[in-house]
């Protein structure tokens, strides 16, 4: 009885085994910073945590299904100014939100329509008041515009430019949805100054040049990888006489160690006492210490 229990065991413990071998995946090893290879012949898209440094004096890890190391090609030119700006033209409906330029722009209601009746001869035109919503990120405004009046907003410009539709008649019949809005919209990006850098490099979607913000404010926009290390880099506010009134730094809001433009976000909150321009200047880290390794942007707001 004795024997066939210990031969039982001695059958159980070989199936175990012989199971284990053929159900459980076996580890197979790979070269440092080589894909993972599975039985099955699937490959992991995980990579190793090494980092090499570029010839910048950045740092990038291993990415795409090979696991290489790929530093940005240099782009980076002397100190200099864009004097680009960018325009584009928007149409809606009342009630309806387009965006251009990151400018969202929801046309509310008419004001006032003084437009001159098709079956009535006046002395004046006249013309057509608009209450409009703007926004933009975290910031908002809502105006009232006539035709033709020009506003500016984070940055950017917005003129309404047309009103099509119907013509008021004597009954006020005409129904506000029956026009259809037009806006140009113009980002001036000019007065940025690229120090060993270019937008290529670097871009801010939010506050633009010439922006006015308040105390406390959130900068937003994208940069490559390699102007990140560990997943930040410095941002300094200067005030009208070039003093540091806030040293803080952005956060990349994805994995920085890549050579694609990855999302950021820095929280800054201006000093009660000061009002007035400020300069933001958002420098690359530089680990290396290298003064030749130094990149920075800079332009200037209002603080009201």
């Amino acid at each position: 009885m004795h024997t066939k229990i210990v031969s039982f065991l001695a059958v159980m413990l070989v199936a175990t085994l012989g199971a284990s071998y053929y159900f459980y995946p076996k580890e197979v090893e790979s070269p440092i910073g080589s894909p993972i290879v599975t039985p099955g012949g699937g490959e992991n898209t995980a990579c190793t945590m090494d980092v090499m440094q570029c010839s910048d004096g950045s740092y990038v890890g291993r990415t795409g299904p090979k696991c290489e190391f790929k530093c940005v090609s240099p782009t980076a030119v002397a100190t200099s100014t864009s004097t680009v700006d960018q325009k584009a033209t928007v149409s809606m409906l009342q009630g309806v939100t387009k965006t251009a330029l990151d400018i969202s722009i929801t046309p509310i209601k008419i004001v006032q329509d003084s437009r001159c009746p098709p079956d009535v001869t006046c002395i004046q035109a006249g013309t057509i008041k608009l209450a409009v919503n703007l926004t933009r990120d975290t910031s908002e405004k809502s105006v009232e515009l006539t035709l033709n009046d020009r506003i500016s907003f984070e940055g950017t410009s917005i003129t309404f430019t047309k009103a099509t539709g119907p013509s008021p008649v004597k009954e006020n019949s005409v129904r506000d949805t029956e026009y259809q809005y037009t806006f140009e919209v113009i980002k001036d990006i000019s007065r940025i100054t690229y120090n060993n850098a270019t937008a290529d490099n670097i871009v801010v979607t939010s506050p633009t040049p010439q922006s006015v913000m308040g105390k406390g404010f959130k900068i937003i926009g994208k940069a490559r990888g390699s102007w990140f290390f560990e997943a930040s880099f410095p941002v300094n506010i200067l005030d009208s006489n070039g003093k540091s009134i806030v040293q803080t730094y952005a956060e990349a809001q994805g994995n920085w160690m890549t050579a694609d433009f990855v999302p950021f976000s820095a929280s800054i909150t201006i000093p009660r006492s000061y009002s007035g321009k400020v300069t933001v200047v958002l420098k690359k880290d530089n680990p290396s210490g290298l003064q030749k390794h130094d990149a920075s942007i800079s332009y200037l707001i209002t603080i009201e």
